[in-house]
């Protein structure tokens, strides 16, 4: 969960639509103001926590402002992960902060725009902030007792809770009350919580430059650059934003976010209804889209599958016959039409009299994938693809690279959303035992899961090693696999290898399990005091990690990618880079330190549920949909 601290001092409104701005695109996330003027009953009307250490500041004199936070959330213990400082003219334009956090923190304990150490005068001689405080530099040496000082922008600084408690334990609070009286350093702020950081040990980054060019000094965003910038994935938030309710651009972004409902008509073309990651996104989005508008998107597969329960309420058409995929556009007058994986049949969208916008998703790296997106970016597509969707940053990063030459397209973080409703953690009968195809007295062993197809790339070798490790030391484990037999082209060569190591006994595979029926699979896992073991070479935006966290099954998993933004290590789940011996321990630690394993489950359901909502990760979708089809596809997500 995110603390985020608030300076504020004036007009409550605008602090009003700021908060809602943060709860909205931050769901679960925890806010705190610090009251920085002269009026003590103000922020009292706002449903908000004050900071009860709060005292007047001025302009480039805002030094005591986080410390006094982290000083009172110390006081009160408050659950969280990373605190967060915004200054008070910060607006989100997306979800998909505290997934950053946990993509661009993984071995970090904080972060800041530019952050960094200096060690003379000399380094960076540009920065007025370091340059006062080397003028007083003898005053404050022996206060930090080092020989350097950090620094970065005083907004989105972001602490873990672990480096807060260190950072202020050693602190000599009346020697720095001194300070604060007698100082002249300019902007302490962006001093001091960076240099009680690195003091006290703390692993330290800027952040990515793709994110923090959204922060700028100077003049406020207008709206054509809010909507602009929300053609780039990576835009999380914009700075500054004039402090007005009627500013257009705080307007602009405030309708955004309550609006969404009457999205363009849309069609999304899948080769075959194979029972995976892809399917359920697109499943879960177009479900939800049609929530919105009744029965307006649909699907379209050349070729049937196992997955095709998941589209039993979705509007679909399964044909290999151009012709039909003419004929279904034209009777269907979609405004909106997404290839998913595959440009198959591009051509004859236009057969169709079609004015509409193309879209291409992928949700992550494979050869014929590469193979289509240089096709795009050579413009073999004769410039009908106008948007490139995908389902995290590490997979949008894959297609700004790949699509370079293509400054039209846009490219658009859809994240994948789970129902956690119906994923949640449950108990398992006899007959769901049945259903699940699992013996009735495996109920008993301790389980490990697989899930995936069995391929090259999702290294079920590397499963079979490290299970038979692992089952030497325990011989009641059990092995559960559940892959889709369409879409598996090594079915043969596993169930060989299986006898071969004399592991029938031991791993059952579980063929084309109905995705109704995964929660209870994962639920099982967990029951038994087992988890989810994922051994992929690569990655996208893993839909089994995220499921399997909502189910409170601890989740042990390859470093892979896109991975890391499921998973975080240590706090949401366990990962290890393609070592065995690494995943054996990795696997027995989870299954034997209960407070830990009971600290994994939480924090990751706490986690899919904040970051993986169905509604407000959709209705960011259809936000988009609705401006690039109002845009016609113009201008670019990348420059």
């Amino acid at each position: 969960m995110i603390c985020f601290a608030i300076l504020a001092h004036e007009d409550e409104n605008v602090l009003r639509d700021q908060i809602t701005n943060v709860r909205t695109y931050n769901p679960n996330s925890h806010v705190v103001v610090y009251n920085g003027g002269t009026n003590p009953e103000f922020a009292k009307s706002i449903d908000v926590d004050i900071c009860p250490y709060s005292r007047p500041l001025s302009k480039g004199r805002l030094g005591p402002f986080l410390f006094d936070v982290m000083v009172w959330l110390e006081e009160i213990d408050l659950h969280y992960d990373y605190l967060v400082c915004l200054d008070s003219d910060v607006m989100f334009v997306r979800e998909g902060y505290e997934t950053l956090l946990e993509y661009a923190l993984n071995g970090y304990d904080c972060m800041g725009i530019n952050m960094g150490v200096q060690f003379s005068r000399e380094q960076v001689p540009h920065w007025y902030p370091g340059q006062t405080m080397w003028a007083e530099w003898q005053n404050w040496q022996p206060f930090f007792g080092t020989d350097f000082f950090a620094g970065c922008l005083n907004c989105m600084q972001v602490y873990r809770k672990r480096i807060v408690h260190d950072m202020i334990q050693k602190v000599d609070r009346e020697a720095l009350e001194r300070l604060f009286s007698s100082t002249k350093v300019f902007a302490l702020e962006e001093i001091l919580s960076p240099t009680l950081a690195v003091r006290a040990g703390a692993r330290y980054r800027a952040y990515p430059h793709e994110v923090a060019k959204y922060i700028r000094i100077g003049d406020d965003y207008t709206k054509d650059e809010v909507s602009d910038s929300l053609r780039d994935p990576w835009a999380i938030f914009v700075h500054p934003v004039k402090r007005s309710l009627q500013n257009p651009a705080r307007t602009w972004i405030r309708e955004r976010s309550s609006h969404g409902r009457d999205t363009p008509s849309s069609l999304t073309i899948i080769w075959a209804s194979f029972q995976g990651g892809v399917e359920t996104a697109v499943a879960n989005r177009l479900r939800e889209l049609n929530t919105f508008n009744s029965q307006s998107h649909h699907t379209y597969f050349y070729y049937g599958g196992t997955g095709i329960s998941l589209f039993e309420d979705i509007p679909h058409h399964i044909s290999k016959h151009s012709d039909d995929l003419v004929q279904y556009i034209r009777r269907n007058n979609f405004q909106v039409i997404t290839f998913v994986n595959t440009l198959h049949n591009l051509d004859q969208v236009a057969e169709s009299e079609f004015n509409g916008i193309c879209l291409f998703e992928f949700h992550g790296f494979a050869q014929p994938i590469l193979e289509v997106l240089n096709r795009i970016n050579r413009r073999e597509d004769h410039g009908q693809i106008k948007g490139i969707v995908v389902p995290g940053h590490y997979v949008a990063s894959i297609a700004k690279s790949a699509v370079w030459k293509r400054s039209d397209i846009e490219i658009f973080v859809a994240r994948n959303t789970v129902d956690t409703h119906s994923f949640r953690n449950h108990s398992v009968s006899k007959d769901m035992l049945y259903q699940l195809g699992v013996p009735d007295d495996w109920s008993h062993r301790l389980l490990l899961g697989w899930v995936g197809r069995l391929e090259n790339n999702k290294n079920w070798r590397s499963l079979l090693q490290i299970f038979t490790v692992l089952r030497k030391r325990n011989h009641e484990m059990g092995l559960l696999v559940a892959g889709d037999t369409l879409n598996s082209n090594e079915l043969n060569e596993f169930i060989r290898q299986v006898q071969v190591q004399n592991l029938t006994d031991h791993v059952r595979f579980l063929p084309n399990l109905p995705h109704s029926l995964m929660p209870f699979f994962y639920s099982l896992l967990g029951n038994t005091g087992g988890a989810l073991l994922s051994t992929s070479l690569a990655e996208g935006y893993p839909y089994h990690l995220l499921e399997a966290q909502a189910c409170e099954c601890p989740v042990v998993c390859t470093n892979a990618g896109g991975a890391v933004e499921a998973v975080t290590h240590g706090n949401t789940g366990l990962t290890y880079i393609h070592d065995i011996e690494d995943a054996v321990k990795l696997v027995e630690k989870v299954i034997k330190d209960q407070a830990m394993r009971n600290r994994l489950v939480r924090e990751a359901r706490e986690k899919v549920c904040a970051v993986n909502r169905m509604d407000a990760n959709v209705k960011q979708y259809a936000a988009w949909l609705t401006q690039l089809t109002a845009s016609g596809g113009e201008k670019s997500a990348y420059r």
